[in-house]
């Protein structure tokens, strides 16, 4: 499965990350959960939420003491279900108020579109499945521009997750973060650690 490669990359680069995955949601408590948001559960999602309920950040915190999030992709982290759901609304929310066109007409599917589920969360934007009939794409939302990189599913953008921390990242053992290894590098020789 993709997401047990994923782990074991974050394993390889020694990131404790696999210790701190919550136990999988039932299918049905999955589904649940996006039908009570108009959304209809891709398999993917059911499948992401059934394989492990996001990170358990209040273990993380308690074990590595003051800390970074435990990112799970990049400078992301996993949400688990509820937080997810309670996310999506507030984005739509948000989205609902603030997108406007040059003309001033509202525009909210141009910030954040009703169908998408934000399943990993980052400091300046999302990663959301598409969750309607048809394939389940992701995108990458950043706030300061809207959606930007689109990858064809879940599996595909898990993959390439695995990959980018295979040649990208490395796991800073002193800070408990993962980095991308240019970053770790600028700041080793910025006097950091």
């Amino acid at each position: 499965m993709a997401l047990d490669a994923l782990v074991e990359e974050h394993r390889r680069l020694g990131s404790p990350i696999g210790d701190y995955l919550r136990p999988g949601t039932p299918p049905a408590a999955v589904a649940a959960q996006l039908e009570g948001l108009g959304l209809t559960a891709p398999p993917e999602v059911v499948d992401l939420y059934g394989w492990a309920d996001g990170t358990d950040e209040r273990a993380w915190q308690a074990a590595a003491g003051p800390a970074p999030f435990l990112r799970f992709v990049g400078d992301a982290y996993f949400s688990t279900l509820d937080d997810a759901g309670r996310w999506c609304r507030s984005i739509r929310d948000l989205a609902s108020t603030v997108a406007y066109d040059s003309d001033g007409t509202l525009v909210p599917d141009e910030l954040w579109h009703p169908t998408w589920f934000p399943v990993l969360r980052q400091d300046r934007g999302e990663f959301a499945v598409a969750c309607s009939r048809g394939a389940a794409t992701v995108h990458s939302v950043v706030w300061e521009t809207g959606p930007g990189q689109a990858y064809p599913n879940l599996i595909e953008f898990i993959r390439n997750a695995a990959s980018e921390l295979r040649e990208h990242f490395v796991w800073l053992p002193d800070d408990k973060v993962l980095l991308r290894r240019e970053v770790a590098d600028l700041r080793q020789s910025l006097g950091g650690t």
